[in-house]
């Protein structure tokens, strides 16, 4: 598209040597935008539960079982079988409903032991 643009507009206003800098500039963003294309034509999209499974958020409120987590800029309702504190970060497992099953992440600090 960039290519017929830069054509029409040069051949409708401009004079040589402008005229062909329009254009070649309009043959190297098409060549672009074709290199671009070619690259992600067989790129997949992932959508839905697929997407957010693996991702990492942090705990809103204390889910031992249930709370709130942020994934992604998003607050979810949360299910943690292992139970996390306020504050910790998490790791999606899956996504049932609207509901999102969580377990503490790798790396996060553990919960202090009892004295």
């Amino acid at each position: 598209m960039g290519l017929v643009v830069a054509v029409v507009v040069a051949f409708a206003y401009l004079e040589p040597p402008w005229r062909y800098l329009l254009v070649l500039g309009g043959l190297v963003w098409e060549g672009i935008e074709l290199a671009i294309w070619w690259r992600y034509r067989n790129h997949r999209s992932i959508t839905g539960a697929e997407a957010i499974v693996g991702a990492r958020g942090r705990a809103l409120s204390d889910c031992r079982p249930d709370g709130q987590v942020r994934v992604r800029g998003r607050i979810w309702q949360a299910h943690c079988a292992d139970g996390v504190d306020e504050g910790d970060d998490v790791t999606v497992t899956a996504m049932n409903g609207l509901r999102l099953d969580v377990a503490p992440a790798h790396g996060s600090s553990p919960p202090p032991a009892p004295p």
